[in-house]
């Protein structure tokens, strides 16, 4: 499964068990030609902001996807592409070669919390084995209020990590829960060793927050000192049409999955 140490291109389950062969699989297509420092996620959830983020910062950053990951966790169904074919739910790995950076995104959340554990961990072993040493976590910060300029709002693992979003000024959360595997890619990250950062963009929750996102996203262009082209980002249309297909529990459908301050 890996060559020289590194991972090899093809398609992998999660182990060697056959349990494990029908819970996930991850199809490589192209490999990073160096170790990447830093892995940038976000999954759709409330206002979906932290699927916007994460899908526009790949456009900005011209990346190229690397890897798609397929599991039994994923919704039960599939999705219609605007040239009209079809394809089941998938999270998908980009790599931007000119800032070295990874990024994870995908069309839904696992529908359970064994499922969300199980993908939010190879998504975190995944970002091990290619490199990296930060992770972070791009999601919503609900306010039940509508807001004309969105402030961004954070926590990290260390006071240290802190320290450097508060320069930048993003608020600092002292309370409340990070739901969905938004919030176990930022605890698995950090109990694999990593240093975990959490960017949340406010937004009233109700319905899809481009503002939320761009907020973000120009968050992480001071953080990580890199340009991003706006003017090649293009708008998702199977978010903005209103589709749901980011459950966070159990039920599948929770109107309040977002983040509870």
């Amino acid at each position: 499964m890996q060559q020289s140490g590194r991972i090899a291109k093809g398609i992998y389950p999660c182990s060697k068990t056959i349990a494990a062969l029908e819970s996930i699989q991850l199809k490589f297509l192209e490999m990073p030609s160096e170790k990447v420092p830093v892995l940038i996620c976000g999954m759709p959830d409330t206002g979906y902001v932290g699927r916007l983020a994460p899908y526009y910062l790949t456009q900005a950053l011209k990346a190229s996807k690397i890897a798609d990951l397929y599991s039994k966790y994923f919704p039960a169904q599939i999705q219609i592409y605007e040239d009209g074919t079809a394809g089941l739910l998938k999270g998908e790995l980009f790599w931007s070669k000119t800032t070295n950076l990874l990024i994870f995104t995908g069309d839904s959340q696992a529908t359970t919390a064994e499922g969300q554990h199980i993908v939010s961990e190879k998504i975190v072993k995944i970002g091990s084995e290619l490199g990296v040493k930060k992770v972070f976590t791009l999601g919503a910060f609900i306010t039940g209020a509508m807001v004309k300029d969105p402030s961004v709002y954070g926590t990290a693992t260390s006071p240290e990590l802190l320290g450097e979003l508060q320069v930048h000024n993003v608020k600092t959360m002292s309370e409340g829960t990070i739901t969905g595997m938004n919030g176990l890619l930022f605890g698995l990250a950090k109990m694999y060793g990593m240093d975990s950062v959490g960017l949340y963009g406010e937004t009233s929750g109700f319905g899809a927050d481009e503002k939320a996102a761009k907020a973000i996203l120009k968050m992480l262009e001071k953080i990580l000192n890199v340009a991003l082209d706006y003017s090649a980002i293009k708008p998702d249309k199977t978010v903005l049409s209103g589709e749901d297909q980011n459950p966070e529990s159990e039920e599948g459908h929770n109107n309040d999955r977002g983040y509870i301050r």
